[in-house]
């Protein structure tokens, strides 16, 4: 069987300082594209200058496609998935919410993936809760006329962030299905930070697809609620958590 993981790092309260440039662009004969260049830490915390070709959209998202991008931008989100546990970066579009710098999904490898929680300098946070080591989770299974059907969805919990820096955040999920379909997920950490993921899924697959996005918490609030939403063929599950900000 193969396998699906969703990891997801979200974004709370962005500083908008970290966006270099931006212009409009056409793509493809499209006017609704801008190429923006971002500072963003790599996985060993580094700062690097990463180029973004995004289509905007109607609400204030931006919808970022792999195979449109730049070969130093692909190398960038190569080198985080690796990082983070994943393979390769999945060919599926992501949509980012306004304030969003980075996001990104990998295909991933079931023997690698941690339990889901953030990432600060290439140092992985610890859980405040040793119980969480294996990453809580929610789960649903359907039989029907189709087959069988089970999502699992595992949001960022249980792990203290520092106030006023970056966060990288990882969460996951995953879906085993008889039926092809397209799987839907979305990340959000506190109130306006989300991240969103759409990919195909053959017929009687199991795969782990991880989804990350760059986070900057405020010291405002001591405590930010997680959650992920993992949907396929009508049927969604979500798994929800509070990350403490010291």
């Amino acid at each position: 069987m193969k396998y699906l993981a969703i990891l997801m790092l979200a974004v709370t309260g962005v500083a908008h300082a970290q966006v270099l440039s931006q212009r409009n662009i056409t793509v493809n004969g499209d006017p609704d594209f801008i190429e923006r260049v971002v500072q963003l830490p790599d996985a060993s915390g580094a700062q690097v200058v990463v180029k973004q070709i995004l289509r905007t959209q109607a609400d204030g998202s931006l919808t970022y496609t792999p195979l449109i991008q730049h070969e130093e931008t692909a190398a960038y989100y190569r080198g985080m998935c690796e990082a983070m546990g994943g393979s390769t970066p999945s060919k599926g579009e992501s949509t980012w919410g306004p304030d969003t710098l980075t996001g990104f999904a990998c295909d991933a490898k079931e023997d690698r993936l941690h339990a889901p929680q953030g990432m600060q300098n290439g140092v992985w946070l610890k859980s405040t809760d040793p119980l969480e080591e294996d990453a809580s989770h929610q789960s649903q299974t359907e039989e029907n006329l189709f087959g069988s059907l089970i999502l699992q969805a595992y949001a960022p919990k249980n792990f203290a962030i520092p106030a006023n820096q970056n966060t990288f955040f990882s969460a996951r999920a995953q879906v085993i299905t008889d039926t092809a379909g397209y799987i839907a997920s979305r990340l959000q950490v506190g109130d306006g930070c989300v991240t969103g993921h759409q990919d195909w899924v053959g017929a009687h697959s199991n795969r782990l697809v991880e989804f990350g996005l760059l986070c900057f918490a405020t010291g405002r609030v001591p405590t930010i609620n997680t959650a992920v939403t993992s949907c396929m063929l009508g049927r969604c599950v979500t798994d929800t958590g509070k990350v403490t900000v010291i």
